[in-house]
């Protein structure tokens, strides 16, 4: 049991992080020119887990303040008594035996273990298996636990095997008390023989938190508790996607690549039923609670205690919540930036922090949570003419691209491209195509400087306008026009029929311009048309085959559904993929495709595909994505009657035609009402400037 254990999760490895990754700090309480002496820095970015992997207690003696010590729990819990233990050993062989056990085997148990469970909590084995039992508890017998240990979870927090144990019952708390706000509280079950009445799960965490209230300072530096205190910022804001760590790292998805998450947003953006980011309902009283957590931490911190917990490992994560959650913004970025006034002093700590390892994360969420009107001298103070240095530094170019995603405005952006225009060609083919990537992302954005961009993109692949041909193929491989493979070899776009990865020899495709491509079809008519124009000169063997590729599978998707392509190419697309439409089916990337295709047939050719894909039934339906095609194109329902099916498609296009011409006049009323506000505006400023010119001369004239 234990081997298995440790596999799962080593508990031994918070606080045993490498120690000479940590930069050591010189603080001046005196001034305000305050320097970090960076370490030599990494080529790569440090992400936030590795941010947590750092040693808290790396810092020399004569820069470390006084909060920051070595928080070892002050509390001697007594040991697992070995009947406990006996017992709680059957209950893991009866977990893992019957994976789920009844509500009232479970209520049974936390009776049992009631008695003893700071004891439980902070046993080595004993604490894996309560972290099981609290997964599959009820919202009753999470209450019954958490007001069990009330009164000891500061010690708990502090606690090296506590520490999960309450993590895990914070993080599962959550759930409850959102169906608590909305009116559903669980009953005690049958086997519960306690006289005692359990508050409510909102009541016990802001009991848990008053409980706190002396500790919160305490925590955001110590190993073990700066974790659980991240939990309950979350808990309490209802912002579960703020999480910064996923200790199951077998079970976790693999990752996407950065540049791909850059580009998926604007993606996102420009889908129709795009949502924003999911918000738990939260009580009206863990608001409160969080303001006067923000509050109880403002007056324990100093300027100089926050700009050592700034490239502090463990204390930075915690200042990234409090910047990015609204009940807290305002308290810690007026720590930040001083006293709300209409313009903002230059401070040498945050430019020092722009291109610091660990502080450059809160850099990133500084910029976003700044005031709009604070913005504009926020950007000049501090990027305005070292946007070369800063696009070329392996950390401050990911500030740089945050930066770019947020701003205002296309003056801005007109402002950002005059520096940035000429220095595109260098860093397409550098290892910061990010910057590029959100540079082009905000041409989408704000409609604007397009053209400069394509131009700049031409430039930088060696291509002219009128090489129509080369232009797809210099982006696709991401390659410049002088290499020799792009202009004499042309074999290398000739790719096999059958699905081959992006490692091969034979198939040059690069990540890095495909995702170029994908936002270049985002581009407006005018400056999307040539990349247009380009793509339909790929010959149709090749395109079939990109559509089955992880890669360029999405290049064609782009292609049919962009604007800067006529309706007549996207059906000639269609009609090209004619006896394939089974391949595409069957496929994992080709069914996406295959769905792309559907939206833009006419119908007429959307019975070709369903009578193509009825004659291999067995075949199409023997893959999940097949499965899904079949249903998506309602191919059952045509086999039964074609006449029922025409009826529903041509409905199914009617109600996209009424929802696009819906959308379409709520843009332009939107429009309209900014243009109309505007213009009131501008008279309102008139009318202004008028009154206060006569009244100056009212004044003179009666000198």
């Amino acid at each position: 049991m234990d081997g298995e254990n440790k596999k799962k999760r080593n508990r031994g490895n918070r606080g045993k992080h490498k120690k000479s990754e940590v930069p050591q700090l010189e603080v001046s309480k005196n001034s305000d020119n305050f320097q970090i002496d960076d370490e030599q820095i990494d080529d790569e970015q440090i992400d936030d887990e590795q941010i947590e992997d750092f040693d808290s207690q790396d810092y020399s003696s004569n820069s470390k303040p006084s909060f920051i010590s070595s928080y070892s729990s002050s509390a001697n819990f007594a040991p697992l008594s070995s009947e406990l233990s006996t017992y709680l050993n059957s209950v893991h062989s009866s977990i893992t035996e019957s994976d789920i056990l009844t509500t009232d085997q479970l209520q049974n148990i936390f009776i049992e273990i009631v008695s003893a469970s700071a004891s439980v909590a902070t046993d080595y084995t004993a604490s894996r298996i309560l972290e099981d039992l609290l997964k599959q508890a009820s919202d009753y017998q999470l209450r019954f636990f958490l007001n069990s240990v009330l009164g000891s979870l500061s010690d708990l927090f502090k606690n090296q095997c506590a520490s999960y144990v309450c993590q895990t019952l914070i993080t599962l708390a959550s759930k409850t008390c959102e169906r608590e706000a909305i009116g559903k509280i669980d009953p005690p079950p049958e086997a519960d023989t306690t006289e005692e009445e359990i508050p409510s799960m909102t009541v016990l965490i802001i009991k848990s938190c008053e409980e706190l209230s002396k500790s919160w300072f305490s925590m955001i530096t110590d190993q073990n508790a700066t974790h659980i205190l991240r939990s309950i910022l979350m808990l309490l804001s209802g912002n579960d996607h703020l999480r910064m760590e996923k200790r199951d790292s077998k079970k976790r998805k693999p990752q996407k690549n950065p540049l791909e998450i850059i580009v998926s947003k604007v993606l996102e953006k420009h889908k129709v039923n795009s949502k924003p980011e999911p918000k738990r309902v939260v009580p009206q009283e863990f608001k409160e609670t969080l303001v006067g957590i923000s509050k109880e931490l403002m007056k324990s911190l100093s300027q100089t205690e926050f700009r050592i917990l700034a490239v502090h490992p463990l204390g930075n994560p915690v200042l990234q919540m409090l910047v990015q959650i609204q009940e807290t913004q305002d308290s810690i970025m007026e720590l930040i930036l001083g006293k709300k006034t209409s313009t903002i002093e230059f401070s040498q700590f945050l430019n020092s922090l722009i291109t610091h390892p660990i502080g450059s994360h809160l850099m990133e969420k500084i910029v976003v949570a700044i005031p709009p009107s604070l913005f504009n001298s926020f950007f000049k103070l501090y990027f305005r003419t070292k946007f070369e240095e800063y696009c070329t530094h392996p950390l401050a170019n990911f500030v740089v691209q945050r930066l770019i995603a947020e701003l205002r405005n296309a003056g801005q952006l007109e402002l950002l491209f005059d520096e940035l225009e000429y220095l595109i060609e260098s860093l397409v083919f550098s290892n910061k195509l990010g910057v590029v990537l959100s540079l082009m992302c905000a041409c989408i954005t704000h409609d604007a400087n397009q053209k400069r961009m394509m131009k700049s993109l031409l430039r930088a692949y060696k291509v002219t306008p009128e090489q129509k041909e080369l232009l797809i193929r210099c982006i696709m491989f991401h390659k410049a026009s002088d290499v020799s493979h792009i202009n004499h070899q042309e074999s290398t776009i000739k790719l096999p029929k059958q699905q081959i990865s992006n490692t091969s020899d034979d198939f040059p495709v690069n990540l890095n311009g495909a995702l170029i491509t994908q936002l270049l079809f985002l581009f407006d008519k005018d400056s999307g048309k040539l990349i247009g124009d380009s793509f339909l000169t790929i010959p149709n063997e090749i395109i079939q085959n990109w559509a089955l590729d992880a890669i360029c599978s999405r290049v064609v998707e782009s292609a049919l559904t962009t604007e800067t392509l006529s309706n007549k190419s996207k059906k000639n697309l269609v009609e090209s993929f004619q006896t394939h439409f089974v391949e595409l089916a069957r496929s994992k990337y080709g069914s996406h495709v295959l769905d792309k295709l559907w939206a833009v047939a006419d119908s007429r050719f959307k019975e070709t595909i369903v009578m193509e894909l009825s004659v291999r039934e067995v075949d199409v339906c023997s893959t999940p994505h097949g499965r899904a095609i079949w249903r998506n194109c309602g191919v059952e329902k045509a086999k039964m009657s074609k006449e029922d099916w025409r009826k529903e498609e041509e409905r199914k296009v009617r109600t996209k035609i009424l929802f696009s011409e819906f959308a379409e006049t709520d843009i332009t009323e939107k429009k309209d009402t900014t243009k109309d506000s505007k213009v009131k505006k501008q008279k309102e400023k008139r009318k202004r400037k008028a009154s206060s010119d006569d009244d100056d001369n009212d004044a003179v004239d009666d000198k």
